[in-house]
């Protein structure tokens, strides 16, 4: 059961943003798109404006009970997210007026929830946006790609689980965890397996089988917005880039960066080499360790 009371096939999960916004939201809606440019059907009450301002997490659940969900998102932070511009959907006979949403944490629930409860994929590629109205076709045109909202962000505390029986109920997330950025040597190394069953703090693994742009575009942001950015070289390091970076850090963000060197495996004009790079960040003001335990306490915040 949701908008109007429409009966759904399937249950979903969703993200509210607050109440100020939406109100603020609908009320810009009622200014800027005229009643006469609103798509409606008589035979169905879910088209219009929207008056419950949401983010889709996962349409398509078979099951009317919450337990499955909130057992899979037990100890899940909460999560962040970005508004973007304003865009269409080209539907059937009208267009959905929408603003796009920037949220690596939606995507990452989206697949969690997809992978491990029983779904039906209505729409298999997931793009996150929050639907302003139904709007008739060809009208509206003048508010796309408006920066209106564009870079408003939000921490959502909690996932609505709207059952096609029951109604809604909220599923708790866990206060926000600050996040690591785990850079430094890849090459199969195991490193940050290691480190992660050491850490108290969420954290952003960079390493994927498939390095695209979009993998690319989500490490610049993720170094961006992490609150450490760690960087940890081992013998097995193939390159230099991590070296370049974690320098480049230290200059531009030094309280955040971090710097760790495993030693194993360096001859002595390589630690050498090494060790004058740890002094230069801590110089700059950044961190800088010789093993995984004493960089995940400081990460845990353990020690200064």
């Amino acid at each position: 059961m949701s908008k109007n009371n429409v009966q759904y096939k399937f249950s979903s999960t969703q993200v509210d943003l607050p109440k100020e916004f939406a109100k603020e939201l609908m009320e810009w809606g009622k200014k800027n798109i005229a009643n006469e440019d609103v798509y409606t059907d008589p035979k169905d009450p879910s088209y219009g404006r929207e008056n419950e301002i949401h983010i889709t997490l996962k349409y398509g659940l078979h099951s009317a009970e919450s337990d499955e969900v909130k057992a899979l998102l037990r100890g899940e932070s909460a999560i962040e997210l970005k508004l973007g511009t304003i865009s269409k959907f080209r539907g059937d006979g009208y267009d959905v007026l929408k603003i796009d949403i920037d949220s690596p944490d939606m995507h990452r629930l989206n697949k969690l929830i997809s992978e491990n409860v029983e779904v039906t994929d209505t729409y298999p590629t997931y793009r996150p946006h929050l639907t302003i109205a139904y709007v008739k076709k060809g009208t509206c045109n003048n508010l796309l790609k408006s920066k209106k909202f564009d870079g408003k962000k939000f921490i959502i505390d909690k996932i609505i689980f709207s059952s096609k029986v029951h109604g809604k109920s909220a599923i708790k997330l866990q206060p926000l965890k600050k996040r690591v950025f785990l850079g430094g040597t890849c090459a199969g190394s195991d490193w940050r397996d290691k480190l992660i069953k050491k850490l108290d703090i969420g954290f952003f693994d960079p390493v994927v089988d498939d390095w695209n742009e979009e993998a690319q575009k989500r490490e610049i942001e993720e170094r961006k917005t992490c609150d450490f950015c760690l960087y940890t070289i081992t013998s097995e390091m193939q390159g230099v880039y991590s070296i370049a970076e974690v320098v480049d850090d230290s200059n531009k963000r030094p309280k955040k960066t971090v710097f760790c060197v495993l030693k194993k495996g360096f001859d002595k004009g390589q630690l050498k080499s090494l060790q004058q790079v740890q002094k230069m960040v801590e110089e700059n003001g950044g961190k800088a360790f010789d093993n995984l335990e004493d960089a995940a306490k400081f990460l845990n915040g353990e020690t200064k």
